[in-house]
């Protein structure tokens, strides 16, 4: 009785309230289940018939569901606030905080992610500075710990704000957010395809190709779902095989609550609508038409055409040898700079100063100054700014390179020792200017 009573409050007060909640589902032992999860209560619903299978009023309240990433288990839902090392738990009507963590406004837009039984977190944004760390809640010392990786690994970027999936013991990354060297209030999002494998406990660099990969994430065991605006990208990552499909449904639901799928069935609610039903929908009319099916990550050559394409692969490389001798660019096009299949935006101020490197490899900073000149700046003034666009460049063209070696080389000029003479040294990487 008392269960049908909630189950009539559920409909008429859950539905119609304009309180946020997140929708989710969560492994039980008879199957996924639907959870609703709001403020002030948790209500579990059977996914087929919709029926309300348990409602509890917590015992204390939550100050914003939108604050916190929800992640479920079989017997507990966690809820991982963002931006500090808050984990909560919710079991049964009890929701109380299981940490003894003392961490605020740090990796603010973490990854966050469970391993097996164990809650982690990467990157994230704090402190005017970007984290590349690999953080696990420690269930010991209930306190938040630095993950040991394999020292050859190459690390990603110092970043935050990721389009990433977990699948099958590994991390994947698509894209993320950098922050500007010189201005930490600054950032921009560039393709960041890096894979950490638990297996190895190491990061592996792979390829995307020019793909910025951004939108809202759901993964579960089965399936891993990337919504965009008219578009879903469904990652099959067993077959590396990505599945673009334009979809009529995606812009109608409401990201911001959350959706659910489960058994082939997706669970959202619909935005800017008065209406506060629960949609249920087939997965397969969800996602709409297909129109694209490509490789997520380019492949290596599998081993068994190997043995053939030894003597092509011989001749090709003597004749680009002798014929070519092409070195690697960094081409500036537009307002990006190219290189090797990856694409780096470039701030519109030093643009202008990355053009003029390019076609000067070598240059004495009252070139820069005329360059950078401006009749509101004082004259000693336009020196740090000199200084500041110099740092950027250096910034930018180690990250499309992937290396950490010296970019400029500085000496005095004999003939006026206040004028420094600054030449580029990325040989191996020629900076050629092609803006359009």
């Amino acid at each position: 009785m008392l269960l049908v009573f909630f189950t009539i409050i559920f409909q008429l007060f859950f539905l119609n309230s304009v309180q946020d909640f997140k929708i989710l589902s969560s492994p039980s032992v008879h199957g996924e289940t639907l959870v609703i999860l709001r403020n002030d209560s948790i209500f579990t619903l059977d996914p087929v018939t919709l029926k309300t299978l348990s409602a509890i009023k917590l015992d204390t309240l939550l100050t914003s569901v939108d604050r916190y990433h929800a992640i479920s288990s079989p017997s507990k839902l966690f809820l991982l606030a963002n931006g500090s090392g808050e984990i909560r738990t919710i079991d049964g009507a009890q929701n109380h905080r299981i940490d003894h963590s003392n961490m605020i406004n740090f990796q603010i837009n973490a990854a966050v992610f469970k391993h097996r039984d164990t809650l982690f977190k990467f990157g994230g944004y704090g402190y005017w500075s970007a984290s590349r760390n690999m953080t696990f809640w420690d269930q010991t010392t209930k306190e938040w710990e630095l993950y040991s990786i394999s020292s050859e690994s190459e690390l990603p970027p110092p970043s935050f704000d990721y389009t990433s999936f977990y699948s099958d013991n590994k991390f994947r990354i698509l894209s993320g957010k950098i922050l500007d060297s010189i201005n930490p209030t600054n950032d921009m999002r560039i393709s960041m395809p890096y894979t950490f494998d638990f297996n190895s406990k190491s990061w592996q660099k792979t390829t995307t190709g020019n793909d910025y990969y951004f939108g809202f994430e759901y993964s579960s065991d089965t399936i891993s779902l990337l919504l965009q605006e008219d578009q879903i990208i469904v990652f099959d990552w067993k077959n590396n095989l990505k599945k673009i499909y334009n979809s009529n449904l995606v812009d109608e639901v409401d990201l911001s609550q959350g959706i659910a799928v489960i058994n082939q069935t997706v669970f959202f609610m619909k935005r800017n609508t008065s209406d506060r039903t629960l949609h249920q929908v087939a997965l397969k009319d969800f996602l709409g038409t297909q129109v694209e099916s490509n490789t997520i990550y380019k492949s290596k050559i599998s081993d068994s055409y190997s043995l053939i394409l030894f003597g092509l692969f011989l001749v090709g490389t003597i004749g680009l040898i002798l014929f070519f001798k092409r070195k690697k660019v960094i081409r500036i096009k537009s307002n990006y700079l190219h290189y090797n299949n990856r694409l780096l935006q470039i701030p519109e101020s030093t643009l202008g100063v990355l053009v003029f490197i390019a076609n000067n490899p070598t240059f004495k900073t009252n070139d820069l100054y005329d360059l950078l000149y401006n009749p509101s700046l004082h004259p000693n003034h336009v020196y740090k700014v000199i200084s500041y666009e110099l740092k950027k460049i250096e910034d930018l063209l180690k990250i499309i390179t992937g290396t950490n070696a010296p970019v400029f080389v500085k000496s005095k000029f004999n003939k006026d020792r206040r004028i420094t003479i600054i030449s580029l040294q990325l040989k191996d990487y020629p900076l050629q200017a092609n803006v359009t």
